[in-house]
């Protein structure tokens, strides 16, 4: 077994011992995902959700993964952080889903349960070799639809920490001269074709949708900091 964590749930539950050794495989395969879903890895893996439920539960508890709450576009099931969706609403007084673009609003979003990277994820051993791995090999996992692919390829390193912290610390400096900015302005000074907040949110994310382009407008508008002046 890849994670260590996975052999030593097993001998505490040998009655799922086959179903944790296909989810510790499938979790290695899947490497850089950081949206979760139960219900789409029972049905990969064709085991029972409530054992699957079940299986990511122990994995949770042992820190390699996180269970957390997030929001679902109803219309394209991309998935988002809630204080990404209530940033939107407090800013712009709307959110558009990064997928597809719909508007979303509370009547219409659908929270789910989900699974994020624990902080076990990192520096997992290999028991075949004995290496110490920094993360996990980076591979398209077979037969998960398209959005998800794109929720997973979505990677909350260490690059979403930082363009969070430049974003905020330019926003911030519009506070203090009690000047709102907002992602949706921040896109509209990037670019004459950006008229929504959208582009923004990617690049925070480190969405593969957002291009080194598109990098390089919203880092511009940042370091010009048009709307100080």
């Amino acid at each position: 077994m890849f994670f260590t964590e996975c052999a030593r749930i097993a001998k505490k539950h040998p009655d799922l011992a086959g179903v944790l050794e296909r989810l510790d495989s499938q979790l290695r395969e899947i490497g850089t995902a950081e949206v979760i879903r139960s219900a789409d890895l029972a049905s990969l893996l064709r085991i029972d959700p409530n054992q699957m439920r079940s299986a990511l539960d122990m994995f949770a508890q042992e820190g390699v993964l996180r269970r957390v709450e997030m929001i679902e576009c109803p219309y394209c099931e991309m998935a988002a952080l809630p204080s990404d969706y209530q940033e939107a609403l407090e800013e712009d007084d709307e959110y558009r889903c990064t997928s597809c673009d719909r508007p979303l609003t509370n009547e219409t979003v659908q929270i789910i349960t989900a699974y994020r990277r624990g902080e076990r994820w990192q520096g997992v051993s290999d028991p075949r070799d004995g290496s110490e791995v920094t993360g996990l090999r980076e591979a398209s996992p077979l037969g998960i639809p398209p959005n998800h692919k794109l929720d997973e390829q979505a990677s909350y390193t260490h690059a979403t920490v930082e363009r969070k912290a430049v974003l905020e610390a330019y926003k911030n400096e519009g506070r203090a001269k009690k000047i709102k900015i907002t992602d949706k302005m921040v896109a509209e000074a990037a670019s004459r074709t950006w008229h929504d907040r959208t582009p923004v949110q990617r690049w925070k994310r480190n969405d593969p949708r957002c291009t080194p382009a598109d990098d390089a407008k919203i880092r511009r508008v940042l370091r010009e900091k048009p709307h100080l002046r």
